[in-house]
């Protein structure tokens, strides 16, 4: 759970995780185990997350949300040693908080579109349908960050880079 809100923004991911799990325990008679109780949990994470968010950037419930970089958050605490590692997580941070959350939920947490469908509380089509969006968006917002340092980025990259991300977070 706590790897979840790990890039975030500026929130304490314990303090997040202990929301979620006080959630979970107050609404345990809307569990119905038609999913899985991790799809649940994370469903409630996300909810508590975009409710944060959305009161941070006073934005009605029905507004898509900006990035968490828009919402003002200092820079993520997670260490990186390499710079193509803090360059992705910046990236990520620069996309819709909804589309950060599908590629971090299908790469870090190895979800598929249907558990992705249950925790987001939509249809599986739109899970690929964001997906494909927020690998275009984030494509875009690597380019612009490493143009702005005179790297080159592709897209093999950002998968490689992704999958090394998964394998240190899963590692730390």
């Amino acid at each position: 759970m706590a790897r979840f809100f790990i890039n975030k923004g500026d929130a304490d991911p314990a303090d997040m995780v202990q929301d979620t799990f006080l959630a979970a325990l107050s609404h345990a008679d809307t569990y119905r185990a038609e999913g899985s109780l991790r799809s649940w949990l994370l469903g409630i994470a996300y909810n508590k997350l975009r409710h944060r968010y959305q009161r941070a950037a006073r934005a009605p419930a029905e507004q898509e949300l900006g990035s968490v970089e828009d919402l003002d958050a200092s820079p993520s605490q997670l260490a990186m040693d390499r710079q193509e590692h803090r360059l992705l997580l910046r990236a990520l941070r620069r996309i819709p908080l909804e589309l950060q959350t599908v590629l971090e939920l299908h790469y870090w947490e190895s979800m598929k579109a249907r558990e992705i469908a249950e925790v987001l509380a939509v249809p599986e089509g739109t899970v690929h349908s964001r997906l494909h969006r927020a690998r275009a968006r984030l494509e875009h917002a690597l380019g612009e960050l490493a143009a702005q340092r005179g790297l080159r980025t592709t897209t093999d990259d950002i998968e490689s880079w992704v999958l090394e991300i998964h394998r240190l977070v899963h590692e730390g």
